[in-house]
Order: C-alpha cells, then sequence, then structure tokens
C-alpha cells in the first residue's frame, strides 16, 4: 500500500470513487464513459433535453422504476 494510504472497510473502499477528495478520478471516469457511450452509439447529449410540463391529473396506476447498479 501507497505511504500515506490507508485502508478503508470495505463498505466504504466500494464508494470512496465518490469522496470529494477524489475528484480527477471521477473526472477520469467521466470522459472515459462519455467517450464509451458515443463509441456505441447510446450517449445522449444534453442539449437534446426539454423540460416537460407539470401533469395534474390523476394516474389509475402509478410505478416505480428501479435500476440496480
Amino acid at each position: 500500500m501507497p505511504a500515506g494510504k490507508q485502508e478503508l472497510p470495505r463498505q466504504e473502499e466500494i464508494f470512496a470513487y465518490v469522496d470529494p477528495r477524489n475528484e480527477a478520478a471521477q473526472d477520469e471516469m467521466e470522459i472515459v464513459f462519455t467517450d464509451y457511450l458515443k463509441k456505441i452509439g447510446a450517449y445522449l447529449p444534453p442539449d437534446r433535453f426539454k423540460e416537460v410540463e407539470e401533469v395534474t391529473e390523476f394516474f389509475q396506476v402509478e410505478a416505480s422504476v428501479i435500476i440496480p447498479v
């Protein structure tokens, strides 16, 4: 283990990439993943989205979408 680096418990280690101190790694992952999405044709540029109006009518059915990551 590099000098000055402390070992984290497994639970904390899993989410270490979201720690603000790891911003450089986050930026690198974002660039790599964005490039990959572009390469496979799955990238959706942010300017393609538009605001949607809030719906005030009642819906008979509600659904929750759960995306495991």
